[in-house]
């Protein structure tokens, strides 16, 4: 009875309060209260949800092995960190494509003559893109391969190489960069970078 009093007696001075001074600026306190009180709900309960999701629930044991592991190596030349690359998908499964995404004809007609599938330890996927986008098509083409595994799962193996400064980075590997970003948003999807160092 005491906290009901209390209550209804608080509730009373605040409307007061807020009608005598609204135009004074205590309409910001009746927003910015309930703003606040239901943003840190909203938080509470994010981390709620997070906690019972982040929660182990069955271990490794007990799910079944991805039936198909298809790895795909973006490439954008004929260059050594490319075949590193490569090495390190073909470590990882039998099913590796490496793939250039068509932005001019006459690049694309020197890649397929110079590619060499042995010397390069995968055969080579031509990815046009009329509007000369490389991000666009290779997503596409990682929707498809989703589609034909779908208990499958697909890594991405990037071919970085590693300036000798650091604002050298500013000027390379932009690309990768894009395509982690688009990978990271994707269920079934992971990316990995091999980096190859630069000689001073």
């Amino acid at each position: 009875m005491v906290n009901g009093v209390g209550a209804v007696t608080t509730a009373i001075v605040l409307l007061i309060i807020c009608v005598e001074k609204f135009s004074h600026g205590a309409w910001i306190v009746l927003i910015a209260i309930p703003s606040l009180v239901y943003l840190t709900r909203k938080i509470h309960r994010y981390y709620l949800s997070l906690d019972n999701q982040l929660s182990v629930k069955y271990c490794l044991t007990d799910v079944k092995e991805f039936k198909h592991h298809s790895v795909i190596v973006p490439v954008a030349g004929i260059q050594q960190p490319v075949v590193d690359a490569i090495k390190y998908a073909v470590a990882l499964s039998d099913d590796v494509v490496a793939v250039y995404v068509s932005l001019t004809p006459p690049e694309t007609e020197k890649m397929k003559k110079n590619w060499d599938a042995l010397c390069m330890g995968a055969p080579l996927l031509i990815l046009e893109s009329p509007y000369r986008s490389i991000i666009e098509p290779l997503m596409e083409y990682v929707a498809k391969v989703q589609h034909k595994y779908k208990e499958g799962v697909i890594t991405l193996v990037l071919p970085e190489f590693v300036p000798t400064k650091w604002w050298h980075h500013l000027l390379n590997n932009q690309t990768a960069l894009f395509i982690k970003g688009f990978a990271f948003f994707k269920k079934g999807v992971v990316s990995t970078s091999v980096p190859f160092h630069l000689r001073r």
